[in-house]
């Protein structure tokens, strides 16, 4: 059994403030609570999510980096990564449902387990183990 069997659905937020949907397989995702201790000294439990997306990963786009994704006139070949904003949602396994006018975000979030990007390392660089690690809130 290898790391990396997960699949996840990425909607990616774009300029026209539409969602380009994007599933991608061969990827590892791992949900933990974290455990923070507020200045008041309750104990604060949030889910924290770790994607790793190794350079092998299927997926029908090409990853470009978010600069770039938005500088594109036609997203529909490109995938990106964007932890600003906090608008790109990845939710674990194959989605089939798109965002539109009448099925909007809300309603994403109300149906699925919806995660949002909070950081992006891009380690594909590396020698081995190329990959992008996403961490999402």
């Amino acid at each position: 059994m290898g790391l990396f069997t997960d699949t996840i659905t990425l909607y990616n937020h774009k300029t026209d403030d539409t969602y380009q949907r994007t599933v991608i397989k061969g990827v590892q995702y791992r949900r933990k609570a974290e455990k923070t201790v507020i200045s008041d000294g309750k104990i604060n439990l949030a889910d924290v999510v770790t994607v790793t997306i190794p350079d092998t990963a299927e997926c029908s786009r090409q990853y470009v980096c978010k600069k770039d994704f938005r500088n594109v006139k036609d997203t529909a070949s490109y995938w990106t990564l964007d932890a600003g904003g906090n608008l790109d949602i990845i939710i674990q396994g194959e989605i089939n449902q798109e965002i539109t006018e009448e099925y909007r975000l809300k309603h994403l979030k109300a149906d699925y387990d919806c995660v949002t990007l909070a950081s992006v390392a891009d380690n594909r660089n590396r020698d081995r183990l190329k990959h992008i690690k996403v961490v999402c809130k």
